[in-house]
Parts: structure tokens; sequence; C-alpha cells
């Protein structure tokens, strides 16, 4: 696991591919691993707290589970969810971290988890905003700007302004279409290590520069 040293705190995103990867994690140094976005269950995977929960069984490895979903109703209870200890102190952790591992998801339907928990007016104002990149629930234009929306109010997740100052930054993605979405996420600066399939890398090397 990236920067996996003693006494680190590294965060921890959820995707398909990071949930597979972290079974095969058998052995870290004491650390402590912060959950980066609240569950999302998918169905036939897993979620980000089983996957925090899986982690956390190592020896000398403490969490900091995030108990909420990622995306809730309404600011407002969003709000109010920030405000309870076991939630607020975990997302303050995410803005102390030696490195972080997040998934990159592009705003298209089947390219984002977090797409398909919301409605089609979000989605289609996300959008019009600009947003090409999602990654833990916070929305970025092909810019590398964070796009200003109602879902931002209702994510409980670590903010890119957390990521860009967190010294290491893994970020993991797959196929072809969502080189757009890792374009957006490259321009926001914060990713340190780039992991893609093969699709990807090819579809990122059109137009880039000899």
């Amino acid at each position: 696991m990236a920067a996996a040293f003693d006494g680190a705190t590294l965060g921890v995103s959820w995707s398909r591919t990071l949930d597979l990867a972290a079974g095969y994690v058998t052995d870290l140094p004491p650390c402590s691993i912060v959950q980066l976005a609240g569950a999302l269950p998918v169905p036939g995977s897993g979620n980000s707290l089983e996957l925090i929960q899986s982690l956390g069984r190592l020896d000398g490895v403490d969490t900091w589970p995030l108990w909420a979903p990622l995306v809730v109703e309404n600011a407002a209870t969003a709000q109010s969810l920030r405000r309870l200890p076991e939630i607020g102190g975990t997302l303050a952790q995410a803005g102390a971290l030696d490195a972080a591992i997040v998934a990159v998801g592009a705003w298209q339907p089947g390219l984002s988890t977090v797409w398909d928990r919301v409605d089609n007016r979000l989605r289609l104002e996300a959008a019009r905003a600009g947003a090409v990149a999602e990654c833990s629930g916070r929305l970025l234009d092909a810019a590398g700007q964070p796009v200003v929306s109602e879902l931002d109010e209702r994510v409980l997740a670590v903010t890119i302004d957390q990521l860009q100052h967190t010294p290491l930054v893994v970020a993991v993605a797959r196929g072809a279409a969502r080189a757009d979405a890792v374009r957006a996420v490259l321009a926001a600066g914060f990713v340190t290590t780039l992991l893609v399939d093969g699709e990807l890398a090819a579809a990122l090397s059109v137009g880039a520069p000899a």
C-alpha cells in the first residue's frame, strides 16, 4: 500500500479495483488508515466501509471508519452528520494524511458509482457546470477545477483541497472511457502517482506531448 511506513496516516477511498486490491494486502507496518468516502454499496461488490474493516484486521493497523453514506438526501442532513464526533473526526483526519489512494470516475452513466445514486436533474446540472470527473464524490471540470453543485454539499468525503495538501496521492482508473476524467484529475494537481490499465494508457497517450 502507498507510502505505508511506521506511524503513517493513509487515506483510502473505494472502487471495485481498490476493493479487489485490498484482498491482496496481507501485511502493513503499524499505521492508521482513514476512510476517505462514506459507504456507497454496489450490488455484487463491497463498499468503502467493508474495505477499511478488512484492512483494519491486519496487525498494527488502526482505522478511522466513516460511519455514513457517501451521498445523503440534502445539505442539511450532511451538515448534521458532520457534527457527529465519529464522522467529523474522520473527515478531519483526511486533512492530515501522509498518503492517499483514490479512484477516478467519469461523470457519465456506468463510469461513476455516484452518478447512479443521484437524480437526472443533478446529473445534468453538474454536467452543464462542466463536470467531467468524479473522485470520492467530488466533481472536477476539464481544467481540474472543482465544480460547485448541490452534490458537493450532500457528499461526506475527503475534499479536493485536502487531497491537494496530501504529499502522496495515488489515483487508480481503468478503461479508455475515463481518459478525459483522468486528465481532469491530473490537471487538479494532487495526483503524484497514476495507476491505469493498458487500454486507458493508450487513450491517454493520444495527443500527449512527444
